[in-house]
C-alpha cells in the first residue's frame, strides 16, 4: 500500500501457492522484497506524522470522494478545494488515484489544519 511505498521500495519476489500451506488458505502468497529504506518520507520530518494520518483518514472510506473524507476531520472546504486546485487534482479524486508524491504534496498544503 501507499505507506509501505513511502518508507521503501516493495518487490513482489515471487508468488506462493496456496498448496504450500497446510491448512489451504482460499488466497495465494507473496514473497515481498523491502528495499532501498528511507530514512525520511518525501514531506519534511516534523510532518511524517501528519501524512500517516491523512492518508489514512483519506483511505478510510474508498468510495466516497477523498474531498468528502477530508471534510469529515473538520478541514474547511474551500481549504480542500485550494490545494486540489493548486495540484491540479479533481474534485472528484478518490484517495487512491493519488500517487505517493500527490499525498505528500496535500500533506503540506493542508499540513495546518491536521491535529
Amino acid at each position: 500500500g501507499l505507506s509501505v511505498k513511502a518508507i521503501c521500495r516493495p518487490h513482489i519476489v515471487r508468488i506462493i501457492g496456496k498448496e504450500a500451506f497446510r491448512p489451504k488458505p482460499k488466497v495465494e502468497s507473496a514473497l515481498v522484497s523491502f528495499a532501498q529504506i528511507r530514512q525520511h518520507l518525501l514531506v519534511a520530518p516534523h510532518k511524517e506524522k501528519n501524512f500517516f494520518w491523512l492518508v489514512k483518514v483519506g483511505f478510510a472510506q474508498k468510495r466516497k470522494l477523498l474531498s468528502s473524507n477530508l471534510k469529515n476531520i473538520h478541514i474547511p472546504s474551500a481549504s480542500i478545494q485550494q490545494a486540489f486546485s493548486d495540484l491540479g487534482l479533481a474534485k472528484t479524486a478518490r484517495a487512491q488515484e493519488l500517487s505517493l508524491k500527490q499525498w505528500c504534496q496535500l500533506v503540506d498544503k493542508l499540513d495546518k489544519f491536521i491535529v
